[in-house]
């Protein structure tokens, strides 16, 4: 089991992601988590695997208070969770008592608005399960969250685009392989400085932007496994030569050098 996280005194947290483990935890929500703390944006990400007993727990409930925005990443088995609806509950309550000084940011995760908005079986299906164990009242506070989470503009992904440019990473997060479906990958304006031998694993990637990334000065020769490839920038960076691995990318349109 993993270890508790423990609570530095004084910190105040500037994002909280919500999202069901399972579904998302070693693909984007790992990337998402990586980036923004590359980034120096001090994120909670909760860990569904060391609760204990039925209680949300008191180290969410703080960091739901602290946190200024909410993120809720709503994919597939989201509403199968109770301890992401009590935190999407309690997400738009601390938002409501801010007075507009919080921000909710929904991510619909290979799952539509519908399916959030209850208007398709998705999550009512799993509404209907947790009558069973819970209220109608709580029921009821849980669906209209969901239904105002819908409303909210947010970004809709297909596990299929990932768009880190001018985050200022400066290298690969290692969960970015388990994307396996990954067909895009955005790098525009990074700090990356080599493309390591991961990005071999991208099987499915057709586009990948490195465009304006000036400390990139090295490719990697796995960059030949990308069989998908079709497009390349390496516009305004320190590559000179392409790796030889290069002319096994037979479906490749287009490769950007200036």
């Amino acid at each position: 089991m993993a270890p508790k996280r423990k609570r530095t005194s004084g910190t105040t947290y500037q994002v909280f992601l919500s999202f069901r483990g399972p579904d998302t935890r070693q693909g984007f929500t790992d990337v998402l988590y990586w980036a923004l703390t590359e980034a120096g944006i001090r994120v909670f990400r909760d860990n569904e695997d060391i609760r204990d007993g039925e209680d949300i727990g008191e180290e969410i409930l703080t960091a739901i208070e602290e946190s200024r925005i909410f993120v809720p990443i709503f994919s597939t088995n989201y509403a199968s969770s109770k301890w992401c609806l009590i935190e999407l509950a309690k997400m738009f309550k601390s938002k409501e008592a801010s007075i507009g000084k919080k921000t909710i940011l929904p991510i619909f995760y290979d799952v539509g608005v519908d399916d959030v908005m209850l208007k398709t079986k998705l999550y009512t299906r799993a509404l209907s399960k947790h009558r069973k164990n819970f209220s109608t009242d709580i029921v009821h506070q849980w669906k209209e969250a969901l239904r105002d989470a819908g409303k909210i503009k947010g970004w809709e992904l297909k596990d299929t685009g990932l768009d880190l440019s001018r985050t200022g990473i400066t290298e690969l997060p290692d969960t970015i392989v388990n994307i396996k479906k990954l067909a895009m990958l955005d790098l525009l304006e990074t700090r990356i400085i080599e493309l390591a031998q991961r990005i071999g694993r991208l099987v499915k990637l057709e586009v990948l932007n490195l465009g304006r990334c000036g400390g990139l000065k090295k490719l990697s020769d796995s960059l030949g496994n990308l069989r998908s490839l079709a497009e390349l920038d390496l516009s305004c960076t320190r590559i000179t030569e392409l790796p030889d691995s290069i002319g096994n990318l037979e479906k490749v349109k287009v490769i950007r050098m200036t």
